[in-house]
C-alpha cells in the first residue's frame, strides 16, 4: 500500500491555527504567527506561553511550528494586502505525520484547505480563502505525490507528468529543470526540449506557450513543483498571487515520545 493508501478510508482536513476544524474561520489575533505584510519574518523562538493557542492536530504553538519550519517560515511569496498577515497552519497526514504551512489571514478570514486523498497521490482543495471571495470549492491548487521508496525524486516527477501527456513524442521530449525565477528558489518545472519546440515552431517565451500536459509548463499561469522530504508537491496557482505560502510547506513527524521534528 502506498503512503496515501490509508486515506481511502476517509479525508483529513487541513486546519489553520485556531480554526477548530473545518469552519474556515480565522484564528484569533493571539493565535497567529504575525508578520508585517509584505516582509519576511524571523522565526520566533520555540517557547510557548501557557496561554498560547495550539494547533489542534500536532498541539504545537505558533512559535514551535515556526521553529520547525526553519527558513521556510520566512519565504513569503509576495506582498499581502494591507491588514493581512501570515498564520501558521497544519495538515494532518496518515500515521504520525503532519504538514506545516503558512496561510493568509485577513480580518476574520483565513485560507483553509481540505485534504483529498488517494492511493499514491493526494490533493489539497479549498475550504475557504482569505483573499478570493469567489474561490471555486472544487479547486485543488496543490497535489502531493508520494516519494515513498523513490530513489530519484526528479525522475518520479517526470514519470508522473509524462503519464498525463497525450502525445507520446511530446512526453518523450519533456524534462525537469529549475523554474528559473518562478516560485521559491527550489521550484522545478517540467518542460519540453528546445529541439522539440523548434520542430513544432513554438516559442518557449510566448505568453500562450504550454508543454508537457497538466503538470508541465504554461506561461500564462503559475505552475511548478517542489521536492520536500517524502513528497513532491505540485502547485497550480493560476494567474493570481497565492493566499498561502508555497515555499513554506514542511513535513514533520511525531516521535515515540510524542515530540514533533522536521521529517528527515
Amino acid at each position: 500500500m502506498g503512503r496515501f493508501g490509508a486515506l481511502m478510508t476517509g479525508a483529513l482536513l487541513l486546519a489553520a491555527l485556531g480554526t477548530g476544524g473545518c469552519s474556515g474561520e480565522g484564528p484569533p489575533q493571539s493565535a497567529q504567527a504575525q508578520t508585517t505584510p509584505g516582509t519576511e519574518a524571523t522565526p520566533p523562538t520555540a517557547t510557548c506561553a501557557a496561554t498560547d493557542p495550539r494547533l489542534p492536530g500536532t498541539g504545537l504553538c505558533a512559535a514551535e511550528a515556526a521553529a520547525l519550519m526553519g527558513s521556510s517560515f520566512s519565504s513569503a511569496p509576495g506582498d499581502l494586502p494591507e491588514g493581512c498577515s501570515w498564520t501558521v497552519g497544519e495538515a494532518m497526514l496518515p500515521g504520525d505525520e503532519a504538514l506545516l504551512y503558512q496561510a493568509a489571514t485577513c480580518g476574520t478570514k483565513t485560507t483553509a484547505l481540505e485534504f483529498r486523498g488517494g492511493a499514491q497521490t493526494a490533493t489539497l482543495g479549498y475550504l475557504s480563502s482569505a483573499l478570493f471571495a469567489d474561490i471555486d470549492p472544487a479547486a485543488e491548487p496543490v497535489r502531493l505525490v508520494s516519494l515513498f521508496e523513490v530513489a530519484d525524486a526528479r525522475a518520479r516527477i517526470l514519470e508522473f507528468a509524462r503519464a498525463a501527456v497525450e502525445d507520446p513524442a511530446e512526453a518523450e521530449a519533456c524534462a525537469v529543470r529549475a523554474a528559473g525565477g518562478v516560485g521559491p528558489g527550489d521550484a522545478l518545472v517540467v518542460d519540453a526540449s528546445a529541439a522539440w519546440r523548434a520542430a513544432k515552431g513554438l516559442d518557449g517565451q510566448a505568453y500562450d506557450y504550454s508543454a508537457c500536459g497538466p503538470y508541465g509548463t504554461i506561461n500564462d499561469a503559475t505552475r511548478y513543483w517542489r521536492i520536500v522530504p517524502g513528497y513532491a508537491l505540485f502547485f497550480d496557482l493560476g494567474q493570481d498571487g497565492p493566499d498561502f505560502n508555497p515555499g513554506s510547506f514542511t513535513p514533520v513527524v511525531r516521535g515515540p515520545d510524542g515530540t514533533w521534528a522536521a521529517r528527515p
